[in-house]
């Protein structure tokens, strides 16, 4: 695959390691990227499901720390564990929703970058 500007043509230098699109040019934005010939698998169920999920994963660890743990304590430790010993005992499920939930991740820490630098670039 090789990516160049419109209009541009780059031969490769290796073609064992670059392949070149036959007869026509595409730009980045027109490319598809598949993983092992496959489609996403980031479906509205599956994001209902990893919301729930995860909502519930830190419901119980804040619950949990309530319960069990000294008055001050973090919950994230108790959520920390929760998850690695549900994503131990259920791997086929939670490898379902593994690509759901990446893409939920990364939505969320930009999301926390974007206020992050919106708070720090406001003058008060």
């Amino acid at each position: 695959l090789s990516i160049s500007k419109a209009g541009e043509s780059e031969e490769p230098k290796d073609d064992s390691l670059v392949e070149t699109l036959s007869d026509s040019e595409a730009t980045i934005s027109e490319l598809t990227v598949e993983q092992q010939g496959r489609t996403s698998s980031i479906t509205l169920a599956t994001l209902g499901i990893a919301i729930s999920v995860a909502s519930t994963l830190v419901a119980a660890g804040n619950l949990m720390t309530r319960l069990l743990l000294p008055t001050g304590t973090s919950s994230l430790p108790m959520i920390s564990v929760l998850t690695v010993v549900a994503a131990t005992v259920f791997p086929k499920f939670f490898a379902r929703i593994s690509e759901t939930g990446t893409a939920l991740g990364v939505t969320f820490i930009q999301m926390f970058f974007a206020a992050s630098g919106a708070a720090g670039s406001i003058r008060l």
